[in-house]
């Protein structure tokens, strides 16, 4: 299984401090057998922003030749980038801050919206995210019946405990 991390990396880019931060969640994940992307990378993140570099050329030129304003900047296009990295991945783990990061928050609902595995660092976000896939079943119709059956269940409460190990995946 590949996995993307995903987490706040912030305005000054990746520093020292960031690096070291994906790196261990990184080491934690392969000691598990995955193959990890861990866009903090220096080849990795190297080949990210010459991509977007490009992607953004590319942008103001279009937006020249059409007479529109580029409303794009570098860090549009490194999070485009980014998206098409974890297209190819099959699972993104996100680091406990990325609720404070709008580009990890696009990273996770880009792979909500693409149906890819999330695993979380923190264990609240991961209830709260096994709470959004069980509503998702039940309104798309898709409701695992055994819960039902038993009037008597809490059919949430059976899911999310059944489901925790799926999605929660503490660095330790």
């Amino acid at each position: 299984m590949v996995i993307y991390i995903s987490g706040k990396i912030g305005d000054k880019g990746v520093t020292d401090a960031v690096r070291r931060k994906f790196r261990r969640a990184e080491d934690f994940l392969k000691k598990r057998g995955f193959t990890v992307i861990n866009p903090t990378d220096e080849v990795i993140n190297k080949k990210i922003v010459i991509a977007a570099e490009a992607h953004l050329e590319v942008r103001q030129k279009l937006s020249q030749f059409r007479g529109i304003e580029c409303r794009s900047d570098i860090y549009d296009c490194i999070l485009m980038e980014d998206m098409g990295i974890i297209s190819m991945c099959d699972a993104v783990y996100m680091l406990e801050d990325y609720k404070y990061s709008p580009g990890a928050m696009a990273e996770y609902e880009y792979a909500k919206a693409t149906k890819k595995q999330i695993l979380l660092q923190r264990e609240s976000d991961a209830y709260l995210h096994i709470a959004w896939v069980f509503e998702r079943m039940v309104m798309t119709g898709q409701p695992p019946r055994e819960y039902f059956r038993n009037p008597r269940n809490i059919a949430t409460f059976e899911f999310v405990h059944n489901h925790l190990s799926e999605y929660y995946l503490p660095i330790v």
